[in-house]
């Protein structure tokens, strides 16, 4: 650090855990940390296990914002572009972005036909720091939609796994990441075990269980993990795979109340961009100068922010999220019931009364 202040090198290797009030102009080879037992101390190790599953379900944020409080670069860094770049900006006043239509809550088409999402604000940061503009554009399902990207029809797409053989699948280039999920396994409470999985259609999830991890299931293809999760309920799959983010969403839903949530270890990604390799390798450049000056808090606040902000609920979700309130409120509501029922009656004896009285 001392020869940096004095001029004597230009750049410097640190840690994530590191906060040396730099500006990070890149990031590489990030590591898990695990916890460690004794050989032999099964018990305590399904123990941490069990108590880092239900931590992960119950607040699948619970490591970003311990990360946050801890370690995250929290300055807020200017985005500087080249001239080549603000002249890219100002001779492409839009850029179009391909998108999930059903990626709850991260990014998914709503009762207009629009984006909605958490991805929304993550655009919103890149405008508001580059001056570039975006049009989002989805088809009716998610597989139609990433043929259309690959093709080249869109310049980019909201949301992509950081995995460079994934992308090369599709003619993308992906960005630096700024967000890490876990992959969870939905079952039914009573039923744990099987070897069908419901997946959605060309989704990661397939590919990462699939070719990477070499996991020896039987996949069915749905469009929505909606559908997915229909699939696990009505005995048609043994389990879906989703990730942290959905399992907020969905979990919180009163009709998905059967389903019980489990963490898969060592199943993982991160979430980037992806930029479309007939795209102008500008706009590549300034993304990630976006990413990067943004940093990490600034991405973990957006998504704390909108987690909580997952679409239209209806009543029965309300309930199923807020037992305790809900049952306060129906007391309530029923005593005001009551007391209106009473006041009524009440009302129509002293009616009753003060007419016998004028009539004796």
């Amino acid at each position: 650090e001392a020869a940096m202040e004095n001029g004597e090198i230009d750049a410097e290797l640190v840690s994530s855990l590191q906060d040396v009030g730099l500006r990070s102009v890149a990031k590489f080879s990030s590591s898990s940390y695990y916890f460690a037992v004794a050989k032999g101390n099964g018990e305590l190790l399904k123990e941490l296990n069990a108590a880092m599953n239900e931590l992960k379900v119950t607040d699948p944020y619970f490591e970003e914002k311990i990360y946050s409080k801890y370690h995250a670069n929290s300055a807020d860094q200017q985005t500087v572009i080249s001239e080549s770049e603000k002249e890219y900006v100002k001779e492409n006043p839009v850029v179009t972005v391909s998108y999930n239509p059903a990626w709850y809550p991260l990014a998914y088409k709503d009762g207009s036909g629009e984006m909605a999402g958490t991805m929304v604000s993550v655009f919103q940061m890149i405008t508001d720091r580059t001056g570039l503009r975006f049009q989002f554009v989805a088809d009716n399902t998610f597989s139609e939609t990433l043929k259309d990207f690959a093709a080249g029809k869109t310049q980019m797409m909201a949301g992509f796994p950081y995995d460079y053989t994934w992308a090369a699948r599709y003619n993308a280039l992906v960005t630096e990441p700024f967000a890490t999920f876990t992959y969870f396994a939905a079952y039914k409470s009573d039923a744990a075990q099987g070897n069908t999985v419901a997946v959605p259609r060309d989704s990661y999830q397939r590919y990462l269980s699939s070719e990477i991890r070499k996991d020896s299931y039987n996949y069915l293809d749905y469009n929505t993990m909606g559908q997915c999760l229909q699939a696990v309920l009505n005995g048609g799959a043994d389990y879906a795979f989703l990730d942290s983010n959905q399992l907020e969403y969905y979990q919180e839903k009163e009709e998905f109340r059967g389903l019980s949530f489990k963490a898969i270890q060592g199943a993982e990604y991160r979430l980037s961009l992806a930029v479309s390799e007939s795209a102008d390798s500008r706009l590549y450049s300034i993304l990630n100068k976006a990413i990067a000056s943004a940093g990490s808090s600034a991405f973990s606040g957006i998504f704390r922010e909108t987690s909580y902000d997952s679409g239209a609920r209806s009543l029965l979700d309300l309930i199923y999220m807020n037992p305790r309130i809900a049952v306060i409120a129906f007391m309530i509501l029923g005593f005001l019931i009551a007391a209106i029922i009473a006041a009524v009656l009440y009302s129509t004896r002293m009616r009753e009364k003060n007419q016998q009285l004028s009539e004796a």
